[in-house]
């Protein structure tokens, strides 16, 4: 079958991916990558690709063709990830996390925004300000008193993050990527470790401190399982909550009535961060999965082991689900988005990241009357695991 291609090697592809998304959505329900890795489009394909059990996460396999050997320490890194693993070890170690986190930590994290936001607002207020060096901070903070980091080492670990993440799993990958990556990330674990140490020596009500002390029967978490939890929750909590943030506050720009609508009646902040969130996820590709065995899915074979894409745009805004489905609609009906996976890999943060984006808006709604985008067009990272803007210039206009 010739399949039509879906070219992610074009920059202007990550510009703006719906229009090219539902432009093939509509032709055909599969499509192909440049590397030939088959592409499922449509919201009812996707959520059985991902519930059915026949493709799984493929470990380490993507680093290795990009170069990654055992060894190197983002291999390792991610060898232990949650998102990595599939089986008994990926339940074993996500039951132990979901006990070390415990539901009172939704509480915790709208605390510290709601604490937090109303002071860095008033500084900002009708000034020409610059988002994504001032409002996107907030996430930061957020994970930084949760996880117990310090307030002066929070901005450097948070610029090896974005230097060594984002990059290695994108979409271009070169061997000075791979070097510089390793690098990174070797300073982070270091870092980790050395903050496991300080909590052995002074324990602290923390979640790092609880993940050293978690147990579930004979199961406790192994101290490079616990390195690799907090680098992924911190991971998870600043990048992808600040890109939410940031296309939340594109959206309010663009839509004033949106602004209106949430000061008016404060219940409809949920539903504008779900909205939000399934037009613009976070993570444009869900490129981690692999047939479990060789099947036949969505009319096409798969061999064992090979690789399947889902550019989460393409079923978030598949119109045989979501009417008008590139509309942020207050009113809609909740349906099922893939902004935070599905199944066994379902978002183990996703309830953090819904409070804090949730407290964000509600508390911006409360102090601003109007936001008001200061650039003639938004720029695009290209190739980026994490979707982000170059530049967010906006004043916020205070609430009369």
């Amino acid at each position: 079958m010739n399949l039509p291609e879906l070219d992610l090697r074009n920059a202007v592809f990550w510009q703006d991916p719906a229009p090219l998304l539902a432009e093939l959505r509509e032709r055909t329900p599969v499509a192909v990558a440049n590397d030939g890795t088959k592409v499922v489009l449509r919201h009812t394909d996707v959520g059985n690709l991902l519930l059915s059990g026949l493709f799984v996460n493929e470990g380490v396999s993507l680093l290795a063709r990009r170069g990654f050997r055992p060894g190197d320490a983002l291999y390792e890194y991610r060898r232990q990830a949650l998102g990595a693993l599939s089986g008994p070890d990926h339940l074993r170690i996500r039951s132990l996390v979901g006990k070390a986190l415990g539901s009172h930590n939704v509480q915790f994290v709208r605390s510290v925004v709601e604490r937090r936001l109303p002071a860095l607002l008033d500084g900002l207020l009708e000034r020409d300000i610059d988002a994504l060096q001032t409002l996107t901070c907030l996430p930061l903070d957020v994970i930084g008193e949760y996880l117990g980091i310090a307030e002066g080492d929070r901005a450097g670990v948070d610029a090896l993050v974005r230097e060594g993440q984002a990059k290695a799993f994108g979409r271009e990958v070169t061997p000075a990527i791979v070097q510089r990556a390793n690098e990174v990330f070797a300073e982070l674990l270091a870092f980790v470790s050395a903050q496991i140490r300080e909590r052995r020596l002074r324990p602290r009500n923390d979640v790092l401190a609880r993940l050293i002390e978690v147990e579930e029967g004979s199961s406790t978490l192994s101290e490079a399982e616990v390195i690799v939890l907090f680098l992924n929750l911190f991971i998870g909590a600043t990048e992808s909550t600040a890109s939410a943030l940031s296309t939340g506050l594109l959206e309010l720009a663009h839509e004033p009535r949106l602004l209106d609508a949430l000061r008016a009646e404060p219940a409809l902040v949920g539903a504008f961060v779900e909205e939000n969130l399934r037009l613009h996820p976070p993570n444009i590709l869900i490129a981690n999965k692999v047939a479990k065995q060789e099947i036949e899915f969505c009319g096409l074979r798969f061999a064992k082991d090979e690789p399947v894409i889902v550019p989460v745009p393409s079923p978030n805004r598949d119109p045989r689900v979501f009417e008008r489905p590139d509309e942020l609609d207050l009113r809609r009906n909740p349906q099922r988005h893939y902004t935070f996976s599905l199944g066994s890999h379902f978002c183990l943060g996703q309830a953090l990241a819904r409070a804090q984006l949730q407290a964000f808006f509600e508390v911006l709604s409360r102090q601003v009357s109007r936001v008001e985008l200061l650039q003639q067009a938004i720029e695009w990272e290209p190739y980026a695991a994490i979707t982000r803007m170059n530049s967010l210039r906006l004043r916020l206009h205070v609430s009369g």
